[in-house]
């Protein structure tokens, strides 16, 4: 999506919402929930300058070549940046495209949720735009995207299943202490 477009920035103040609420642990769905301007005000701002398309392809040919192949022509906004250090954007190509599409150890759905709810725990609104239409295009739904702020919660019952809970408890384990226990590796 051109981030000029209205329709684009219609779908991220979407994105934005879902996210906040996932954060929060609460169901943007229901009736009165405000938008979070905190939240709105650190909207992506990048640190590094995205590169043009001019420049991402002169940097390093090859790299570039790779980038573009696996993206399918679509560059993110990520791959624009991680360019001004070759190596870096080449290595991270190799190995997300490796985890995306060469390791079956889950299904496409449970992966997304693993990546959503790490962005939602590292509050890394970036990922969780760029994952979000994923997760429903791998058979996920907007309602278990939501519930990831407090996926123990009431308000998360049912949306759930025991393998995805599992997961879940690994994923939040393993993201805030980097340590996983004995008891939720062997669940």
């Amino acid at each position: 999506l051109s981030s000029s477009s209205a329709a684009s920035d219609v779908y991220k103040r979407q994105l934005l919402t879902l996210l906040q609420h996932a954060w929060a642990g609460d169901r943007p769905l229901s009736k009165g929930h405000a938008q979070n301007s905190q939240v709105s005000s650190l909207w992506m701002v990048p640190r590094v300058s995205y590169l043009s398309n001019d420049v991402f392809h002169v940097q390093d040919p090859e790299a570039a070549a790779k980038i573009v192949a696996r993206r399918q022509g679509n560059l993110l906004n990520l791959d624009r940046v991680l360019m001004h250090a070759p190596a870096v954007a080449q290595g991270w190509n190799a190995m997300f495209g490796s985890l995306r599409s060469g390791l079956q150890l889950i299904d496409g759905r449970l992966r997304e949720l693993v990546i959503l709810r790490v962005a939602v725990l590292n509050r890394a609104y970036y990922e969780y735009f760029q994952h979000y239409p994923v997760l429903l295009a791998e058979g996920g739904t907007a309602v278990e995207a939501e519930a990831l702020g407090d996926w123990r919660g009431e308000a998360a019952r049912g949306n759930f299943g025991d393998r995805d809970k599992a997961v879940l408890a690994y994923v939040d384990e393993m993201t805030r202490h980097v340590q996983v226990r004995q008891a939720t590796a062997e669940t």
